[in-house]
């Protein structure tokens, strides 16, 4: 499978050559393939906020080479490619909605692919495109974003991020501040993104219950060097990593470990509520079908 993003021996350096130099990533080498879903997790610190600004430029490796798409970024990167790689790449950044600022909600969400040369006369459709996409009204276009909900601001803003149709879309914990129906509609709205318009997605979250449910790889950062990368169940099965890195298995995880504790083996490894109701209906059958014999 083609690679969408392609890491090879990056380092990045904050004020290098001066007192207060600092190494935010070491010699971090990964792949993901084209369409995949991948979580960036790690503890504050880790090097995650710089590793996602080396996708679309906003940060050069000092060493090393980051490939995105067939974008070269390195230490020499010209401007020109970097201008070309934000047309691929959208970023959406902790709390987004405070990010808007134009008049109407029509406005914000074509301000990024007007700049990015998009004819006028196709703005507006572009708009309607965009916001239903997000799952919004089109009747919200002529209003100001700043009338709308919590939860409908962030999805305007992650529309004015798809309107310049990107390949990949980096997240930066999208759904922190939102209330639980808040967090999963947004979180519904990036799978089906990644698996209805085969947007490549790179995740930042420090929820576990999110990357045992959405994520189809993890890499794991730790004091800038890659830790970990693996499917989540790899993840959540390596108990010395997750106490290494300080990191907590999701809630299901934890379940299912007390009720090994108890003497009650489900026989699985279930990741999500789903898998669990699963097992313990499984189990629960299996148990009925002894005691009628």
């Amino acid at each position: 499978m083609d690679q969408a993003i392609s890491f090879k021996e990056v380092s990045y350096l904050y004020q290098p050559d001066t007192p207060f130099e600092s190494k935010a990533l070491d010699q971090v080498s990964f792949d993901v393939d084209n369409g995949d879903f991948i979580a960036l997790v790690g503890h504050t610190g880790s090097g995650k906020s710089t590793l996602i600004q080396q996708i679309n430029g906003l940060l050069l490796p000092t060493s090393g080479f980051a490939k995105i798409n067939d974008i070269i970024l390195n230490a020499k990167t010209a401007i020109k490619q970097v201008y070309e790689l934000r047309k691929r790449v959208g970023i959406v950044f902790q709390q987004p909605e405070t990010q808007l600022f134009e008049e109407t909600v029509e406005k914000d969400i074509v301000f990024g692919p007007r700049n990015f040369g998009v004819p006028a006369a196709e703005l507006h459709q572009l708009a309607i495109n965009s916001i239903k996409q997000v799952g919004l009204d089109a009747k919200l276009l002529n209003r100001s974003p700043f009338d709308l909900s919590g939860g409908q601001m962030r999805r305007v803003a992650i529309a004015g991020v798809l309107a310049s149709k990107p390949d990949v879309l980096v997240l930066d914990e999208p759904t922190a501040g939102l209330d639980p129906k808040g967090q999963l509609d947004i979180m519904n709205l990036v799978k089906s993104l990644n698996q209805k318009d085969n947007v490549t997605v790179v995740l930042v979250t420090h929820q576990m219950e999110i990357v045992a449910k959405f994520a189809k790889q993890v890499v794991v950062l730790n004091h800038g060097q890659l830790a970990f990368k693996g499917t989540p169940r790899e993840l959540f099965k390596n108990q010395d990593l997750l106490t290494k890195m300080s990191l907590t298995a999701p809630e299901t995880v934890q379940f299912n470990d007390q009720l090994k504790a108890t003497g009650i083996n489900l026989g699985g490894f279930p990741l999500t509520p789903a898998e669990l109701t699963a097992e313990l209906l499984n189990k629960i059958n299996f148990k009925m079908s002894d005691d009628n014999e």
